[in-house]
């Protein structure tokens, strides 16, 4: 399924959001903790010191400002990383906390052994759940150095000697649990590492699909909008009758070809192969085309716009780019055929009256390679009923079932066929060619044209 831009936020805020979720998981238990507290506090109001009644009273209003800031900051989404921090600090102070006043009420060996180490390790362990290692190893090290020091300062003195062995209240015991704590600490970082180097992997491989998406829709805009500058199909005149073929191997190209109608009735045609495939190929495509379309406009001739595309070319293409294209003039009044071939396949003549086919095989060079060129014009009688086919390399080397090239059956159609109609010749060819290569992919575009000049 297609992912968008607002599913990548979500991924790339999921750690933010896993956070945010552990801290209301933490925030629940602060806050059975506190009712826990509060109930002790309670019922056993008289068996507190003065110090301890304040102390809790003090903390139930601290917790409960501090809970309903929280709940407030997550709702209403500003969040910040710093509070898992506070909150883990503020979670292993409550449970020491709850540990003095259990030991006041109930005794110290209960207080040591029993419900506080357990909540301690609940912390820890859920601390692994923001996915921040940080957070688990600070949990397991306020933990251990909490529970070693209220031992310390206040609970040592308050044990029973006889009960350091039966119920494991000494220092052995204590170092002990602070050990085990730190080793919870550090087992939960590693999972919270873990976790975070698979949730990085997901949010990567969401980029990278939101990446290829927006290629993929680029591509088609590109397709779509070279296909408005490749016409779908040559229209005719009363002079002129013609038909084309245009199948990239992506989708874009860097095929081009056009009928341009001059005011007298003769025709511009061109055809035209950028080196390479993709988006590099189509641009460069559309950039001849457009200065193509403003020099016919201009009455360019074509030596001149050889000259013009060439530089063009040679100064804005890539290193190694350059571009075959054959320019041809259709002149209706004096029935020739002239033409500027700038290294492109040679197009092909078909002579009704001699059923000849002939190569048009005067070429210069590619354009884009030796800047300054002059190009040199060749004409050839266009006589009524001739028609001219021409088309590029994707073509002509298309690789059969067989390892051969087009080519020798392409010559050999236009040959079998010189002298039929366009259309006509457009279906032999594509017959042949789909019998030719067979369910083998495209390995490079391919175009062609033909145009007859019919009889009067």
């Amino acid at each position: 399924m297609p992912i968008s831009n607002d599913q990548l936020e979500t991924f790339e805020s999921a750690i933010q959001r896993v956070e945010m979720r552990s801290q209301r998981i933490i925030s629940a238990l602060l806050i059975v903790t506190l009712i826990f507290i509060n109930i002790i506090f309670h019922t056993q109001l008289q068996d507190l010191s003065l110090a301890f009644r304040y102390a809790v009273i003090g903390l139930s209003l601290f917790l409960g400002l501090w809970l309903a800031l929280l709940v407030m900051v997550i709702r209403f989404g500003h969040y910040h990383h710093f509070v898992k921090y506070v909150n883990v600090i503020i979670q292993v102070s409550t449970v020491t906390l709850f540990l003095l006043v259990s030991s006041n009420l109930v005794g110290v060996t209960f207080a040591l052994t029993s419900a506080a180490p357990f909540f301690y390790l609940l912390i820890i362990g859920v601390s692994s759940l923001t996915f921040n290692p940080k957070v688990a190893i600070i949990a397991a090290g306020f933990a251990a150095g909490q529970y070693v020091g209220v031992y310390a300062f206040w609970l040592q003195d308050l044990v029973k000697p006889e009960d350091y062995v039966i119920y494991n209240t000494g220092w052995p015991a204590i170092l002990m649990r602070s050990l085990i704590f730190i080793a919870m600490g550090a087992a939960s970082m590693l999972i919270a590492m873990q976790a975070r180097r698979l949730l990085n992997r997901a949010v990567e491989q969401a980029r990278q699909e939101v990446h290829i998406q927006h290629m993929e829709e680029d591509m088609m805009l590109a397709a779509e909008i070279q296909s408005r500058l490749i016409p779908e199909q040559l229209v005719g005149n009363e002079y002129f009758e013609m038909t084309s073929f245009y199948r990239p191997a992506n989708k874009v190209g860097g095929d081009y070809f056009d009928m341009i109608a001059a005011p007298d009735g003769s025709q511009y045609a061109f055809m035209a192969d950028v080196s390479g495939k993709g988006y590099a190929a189509a641009m460069m495509m559309a950039n001849l085309q457009s200065i193509i379309s403003l020099m016919v406009q201009e009455g360019r001739d074509l030596r001149d716009m050889m000259r013009v595309l060439n530089q063009a070319v040679f100064h804005a293409s890539a290193r190694g780019r350059f571009v075959t294209l054959i320019a041809m003039y259709l002149d209706k009044p004096q029935n020739e055929l002239h033409y500027v071939n700038c290294g492109h396949n040679p197009p092909l003549l078909c002579e009704t009256a001699t059923g000849n086919v002939i190569e048009l095989s005067q070429a210069d060079p590619v354009l884009g390679v030796i800047e300054n060129y002059q190009f040199q014009m060749h004409s050839m009688p266009f006589e009524p009923g001739s028609s001219l086919f021409a088309y590029t390399d994707g073509l002509s080397e298309a690789n059969g079932m067989d390892g051969t090239q087009f080519k020798p059956v392409l010559d050999q159609i236009l040959c079998d066929y010189c002298g039929k109609s366009p259309r006509e010749l457009k279906q032999h060819i594509l017959d042949a060619l789909g019998a030719h290569i067979g369910e083998k992919s495209m390995r490079d575009d391919m175009s062609f044209f033909c145009v007859c000049r019919k009889k009067p």
